[in-house]
């Protein structure tokens, strides 16, 4: 299970670079990426609903920037108009979004297998 308070990024939901990194995923993310980030399977295409935001923007970054060797040429077509601060309000509104199915039951919660 995940943390339930994974590593989100700087903006609380209701603020206005919240709802901008929302509309900017509806636009640009939702196709391949799925409602809230959980991907699809089948196409290789990854989950990325509830990832921490650091990680998510040193990859999107990596993919934007043709350093990640492995990217779908249509990821990287998709966002390489995208400004850094586009980029930042889409990832944190993606990072917030935390499948309910794998939230872990509290922050302090621990896996019974290592115990």
């Amino acid at each position: 299970p995940m943390n339930p308070k994974p590593g989100y990024g700087p903006w609380e939901p209701g603020t206005p670079e919240y709802e901008k990194g929302a509309q900017l995923y509806k636009d640009n993310c939702v196709r391949c990426h799925g409602d809230a980030g959980e991907g699809n399977n089948e196409k290789f295409y990854p989950r990325i609903g509830g990832q921490h935001y650091k990680y998510i923007v040193r990859q999107f970054e990596w993919i934007r920037d043709g350093k990640r060797r492995n990217a779908n040429p249509d990821m990287v077509k998709q966002i390489q108009e995208f400004s850094d601060q586009d980029m930042k309000m889409v990832i944190n509104w993606v990072s917030r979004q935390v499948p309910k199915e794998l939230v872990a039951p509290s922050p302090d919660w621990l896996n019974p297998d290592f115990k």
